[in-house]
């Protein structure tokens, strides 16, 4: 049974690397599969039976029903939940209850397992909403959940398919069906109104409810920078206090007080285990409410399966050791839902609970040595008992602290250094105090509550309104309050981390952790008793030797970015100049990877050119309203690629999904050069950074680095604001000792990239008629592949080897147009879309060029896949 459980947990968690599902036609081999292997090989069936049961669940669900032009759906839902509001738009998530299709099959697939299909659903200018109504939506045009895809960024498509979201769309006609509150939601619209009279309302209403709609982006970056966002979302911690007081409690109460002595001894169970088992049951009751009260979310979810089982095993009477209960525990949340390993803190749970059952298990041998040897009898030797306590539960902390920042580095790109000591003072204090003041505070607050809906008397009403009851769980969390809002005072509060850094210090981490693993192993090893004593000392220098050099390997990557860290601040300091190979005068330029990334910002444009941790952005995205493609995308790829220093901004044009991300950019790099035409009136935006210098789209030549920038000179003058976009070639010098201006070298040591913007067929021919020379290797196509550009005569001009369209996947527009994608195929010239390849990057080596795409080479995963139905075109 263990090497079955074993098998299927293992293989799930190997779901985030498979490149595609299995074929639906094969299910039932892989099934038969895993019932024939069942006795014989248990930990291979285990694996097979994973497979199935991702597989089964996926298709089930059915992200890609039959493709369609006129995808116009009417279907009854249910709003489980308000995802956000901006300004006459609001976001929601919908349960499909019974789907009336009008031109798409929704139905096709997997019959017969238990499954919701959530609809992410937009809704302008929508009636009264609240979670719990039912409406039938009419004519809803929904798009599959396909989202863009770059390093760095928020992973929105793997985030639906966590959440069971099947298609987005939006509201056009909708009428209310039914709407029955749930007790929940009386009870959280009745506190609503409750909370915002309280200092800290916001954080009482997500510890009581998961409820975090009124917690605003400030506490929520405090929270970040402070690592105790996990304090907020009801999960294991939260239902573990539940769990454990009431199991105090209850049982304390049946066995050491006379009044539960008594109530057992009336109904004959005073003798046996009734007291324990009625306690368990009593406690996971308890902390099963507390899931209901906050809504069963997914970490909700989860703790509750890992708390069941645990309670299961106990009643059961079956005893395993803890790696066993645990690996029971990780079965059991795949098996309720596969798709469980996508989500962050489904990682950050397990591997939270994996660092304390390590230690217990390391710790509780020493602990019975030690109480066997000195019994603990005198008062000073039980104050050496908590302070040993306290010894423990720092242990427990900064290895928590050590192997979750790495896990959130990795997961999040950031990294909190202030969350070791933080959580050692705040996690107790929540776990003591707060939690269990607000459960019981919420136990009087819903007695009154009931009574005002009983007797509806005025002043029972009032008093359930009134913040009295929780009065002393709003002083309780003031310190916690105040400690968040001195955190934006802290030195180096949250730090971004490149992927670089990450991958090193994952290689130092491992090697080390080899050495503590088996230094024991090989101390036993070497001391076996049929080797001689020059042998014995031999066999254990050879194998230490062996375990250190291989520890000193998978340290030497993150040694090197030390050094080069080190080396560079130094330089930078002492000469207070930009290193060598970024000065327009130094004739000594040294060789560094440069790369050049077309990043996915939906319909719109962003281009990053980078020499090592320099870059030059080319237009910025598109921003509506709050929303801003450059801090969702640009930003955090800049931040992921260890770029911290932005030497130019260059803004085709002013429409807004080439310069919207503007205000941003400039924002997080104040010291960054903008070149645009009129920069003037898109720099109005940032009044606060007046120092940034704005230079014009004029013509001419900078030197940066090993590229050199030539600005097109614009002869045709239009009013049309297509035609008037800042057109670059990039000279990409890839290897600077082969000179390239030496007619007999036969080695090509310049790349030529055209960045054309939105230029339109009288632009294009301008540049034709003033014979500016357009000859490029890499083009990226005019206007994203509109009918409007790519005219014969300038494609033929450029001739370039790769065509790369700024296209969202999709797109309203249908960008880019067939023909006009058939004019390049018919020249042979290789063509990429951003929108279906995700991010492009295109790294330069000494004689050549590698393409490369986020979803087909950087992480070509089932879950990043283009999932296609429908499509909407507009007029150009």
């Amino acid at each position: 049974m263990n090497r079955f459980v074993f098998g299927f947990c293992i293989s799930c968690l190997s779901a985030l690397l498979w490149p595609v599902m299995p074929p639906i036609w094969c299910l039932a081999l892989i099934l038969l599969l895993a019932f024939v292997c069942l006795i014989k090989a248990p930990l291979l069936s285990g694996a097979t039976f994973a497979v199935f049961w991702i597989s089964i669940y996926f298709y089930s669900l059915d992200f890609q029903p039959s493709y369609t032009l006129q995808n116009k759906v009417t279907f009854t839902g249910e709003i489980i939940s308000l995802v956000n509001g901006d300004r006459d738009w609001i976001s929601l998530d919908v349960r499909v209850i019974e789907p009336k299709l009008t031109n798409i099959n929704l139905s096709q697939g997997i019959n017969g397992l238990p499954r919701d299909r959530i609809y992410r659903l937009t809704w302008q200018k929508p009636p009264s909403i609240t979670v719990g109504q039912v409406w039938l939506f009419e004519n809803t045009r929904l798009k599959p959940i396909t989202s863009i895809a770059n390093q760095g960024g928020f992973n929105q498509q793997r985030y639906y398919i966590h959440r069971h979201i099947v298609a987005k769309g939006q509201v056009k006609q909708a009428s209310l069906v039914s709407y029955e509150p749930s007790i929940r939601q009386k009870w959280l619209s009745s506190l609503s109104l409750v909370t915002p009279k309280l200092n800290n309302g916001d954080l009482l209403l997500a510890l009581l409810f998961g409820e975090k709609s009124q917690i605003s982006d400030v506490r929520w970056q405090q929270l970040r920078q402070t690592g105790t966002g996990h304090l907020i979302a009801i999960s294991g911690l939260h239902l573990s206090v539940v769990f454990g007081l009431v199991f105090l409690g209850c049982f304390s109460l049946l066995t050491c007080v006379r009044f539960g002595q008594f109530l057992l001894s009336k109904i004959h169970c005073q003798f046996g285990l009734f007291p324990l088992y009625a306690s368990l049951m009593l406690a996971t009751s308890m902390a099963w409410g507390y899931a209901y009260l906050a809504g069963y979310s997914v970490s909700t979810q989860r703790a509750l399966i890992m708390l069941v089982l645990l309670v299961l095993l106990s009643l059961l009477k079956q005893h395993h050791s803890l790696w066993q209960r645990l690996m029971y525990a990780l079965a059991g949340v795949l098996l309720f839902d596969p798709f469980a390993m996508l989500s962050a803190g489904f990682w950050l749970s397990f591997v939270a609970l994996g660092i304390i059952l390590r230690f217990i298990d390391q710790h509780q041998h020493q602990h019975q040595q030690q109480l066997t040897q000195s019994p603990i009898t005198s008062g000073a030797n039980r104050i050496q008992k908590m302070f040993g306590y306290c010894l423990d539960l720092w242990s427990i902390q900064w290895r928590l602290a050590i192997g979750l920042g790495v896990l959130q580095a990795l997961l999040f790109g950031t990294l909190s250094i202030h969350s070791i000591w933080i959580n050692l003072l705040v996690v107790p204090w929540f776990s003591l105090l707060v939690i269990p003041v607000a459960m019981l505070s919420f136990v009087v607050w819903s007695m009154w509550y009931f009574l005002s809906e009983v007797f509806s008397n005025t002043h029972i009403v009032d008093l359930a309104s009134d913040t009295w009851i929780f009065a002393l769980v709003d002083i309780l969390l003031v310190p916690f309050s105040a400690l968040l809002n001195q955190s934006d005072d802290f030195p180096s509060s949250l730090i971004d981390v490149s992927e670089t850094w990450i991958a090193a210090s994952l290689c130092s981490l491992l090697g080390f952790g080899l050495l503590l693993t088996f230094r024991w192993s090989i101390f036993n090893n070497a001391f076996r008793a049929n080797q001689s004593i020059n042998g014995r000392q031999r066999g254990l220098s050879q194998n230490g030797f062996i375990l250190c050099l291989l520890t000193l390997v998978m340290n030497l990557p993150f040694m090197q970015l030390m050094f080069k860290a080190v080396t560079a601040n130094d330089v930078n300091h002492f000469t207070g100049k930009a290193p060598i190979g970024f000065s327009e005068t130094t004739s000594v330029k040294p060789i560094h990877d440069i790369s050049l990334h077309t990043l996915d910002v939906a319909q719109g444009s962003a281009i990053v050119l980078q020499q090592q941790n320099r870059a030059l952005i080319y237009d910025s995205g598109a921003a509506f309203g709050d929303f801003s493609y450059a801090e969702r995308v640009i930003i955090p790829f800049l931040k992921t690629r260890g770029i911290t220093q932005i030497d130019y901004i260059a803004i085709s044009h002013h429409d807004n999904d080439h310069s919207g991300g503007l205000p941003a950019l400039i924002t997080e790099y104040p010291h960054a050069e903008l070149i645009a035409d009129e920069g003037e009136l898109l720099f109005n935006q940032t009044r606060e950074n007046t120092h940034v210098k704005v230079s014009s789209c004029q013509p001419g030549v900078r030197q940066w680095g090993r590229v050199t920038i030539t600005t097109l000179a614009d002869h045709l003058q239009s009013n049309k604001d297509n035609n008037r976009s800042c057109v670059m070639m990039l000279a990409i010098n890839q290897n600077p000792n082969i000179n390239s201006h030496n007619p007999h070298n036969p080695h090509k040591a310049i790349t030529k990239v055209l960045l054309t913007g939105d230029i339109e067929a009288a632009r294009e021919q301008s540049l034709l008629y003033n014979q500016q020379n357009i000859n490029a290797d890499i083009l990226f196509v005019p206007h994203h592949g509109s009918r409007t550009s790519s005219s014969s005569a300038f494609i033929d001009a450029v001739s370039p080897q790769l065509a790369i369209f700024n296209a969202g996947f999709n797109n309203q527009y249908g960008f880019p147009k067939e023909d006009i994608m058939a004019r390049y195929l018919d020249r042979d010239i290789a063509t990429l879309v951003s929108g279906e390849q995700g991010q492009i990057s295109i790294k330069f080596n000494s004689t050549d060029y590698h393409v490369s795409s986020y979803r087909h080479d950087m992480a070509p995963f089932w879950y990043n896949r283009l999932f296609r139905f429908g499509q909407i075109v507009k007029a150009e």
